[in-house]
């Protein structure tokens, strides 16, 4: 497997697993049945604005022949950006869209994601 394509899963499963984790932990269950559980030692119930966060990586164009360019990727990428705003409270400013990053752009933007993370206070 080249490195793009590697690079190129690992992007999109990470987005993907984000993105699912978030729409599986809002979604209603059987045992909630839609009620609303209360918050308890949570973010929400100290008191802290929850805040969410997303990266999105659109990659259309690959300089691996052997790899496929894909059809609409920036579109589709603009468009899941777009719907995390207005469907799903993402701040503008908290969504960051890289469009045909290099490795070394998809690795800086990863470490800086984490170092913020990890160096907030609401991390402890």
């Amino acid at each position: 497997m080249t490195q793009n394509r590697l690079i190129m899963r690992c992007s999109i499963s990470i987005l993907l697993l984000f993105f699912v984790g978030q729409l599986t932990a809002q979604s209603p269950t059987e045992e909630t049945r839609g009620a609303n559980p209360i918050a308890t030692n949570s973010d929400e119930a100290l008191g802290q604005e929850i805040s969410y966060h997303a990266i999105i990586f659109a990659v259309e164009d690959y300089e691996d022949p052997n790899i496929r360019d894909l059809e609409h990727p920036v579109t589709d990428a603009k468009n899941l950006r777009d719907v995390l705003i207005d469907k799903y409270g993402f701040e503008s400013d908290n969504v960051d869209l890289l469009i045909n990053p290099t490795e070394s752009q998809i690795i800086q933007s990863l470490d800086a994601a984490v170092k913020t993370f990890t160096d907030s206070p609401a991390n402890y």
